[in-house]
């Protein structure tokens, strides 16, 4: 059951979307798209990834903001991976106001 919705969800125009939106994003932010204009398109992929959670929203677009600036100032997976993480961490029980 669970996976029969997580593939209707994947076949959703919005969700392709944003997924195009993210992946473009942090493909940008690897080979030197302007770091303001991947982390726009980043923070554009979450509402259409993630509709209707406010929480949701506020750690994803957390996480992609963390993600993007790292990966355009080092260039490596691996610390915007850490940088991810460490975003992740830090909202762990808050709630957006």
């Amino acid at each position: 059951m669970n996976q029969v919705r997580i593939l209707s969800w994947l076949r959703q125009p919005t969700t392709l979307q944003g997924g195009a939106l993210l992946i473009g994003s942090i493909a940008g932010a690897h080979f030197g798209l302007n770091e303001g204009l991947a982390d726009t398109l980043a923070l554009s992929a979450i509402p259409l990834l993630i509709p209707d959670n406010t929480t949701a929203q506020h750690e994803a677009s957390l996480v992609a903001t963390a993600a993007v600036h790292a990966l355009a100032k080092e260039k490596s997976p691996q610390p915007a991976v850490s940088i991810a993480a460490e975003a992740v961490r830090a909202t762990d029980g808050k709630v957006p106001t």
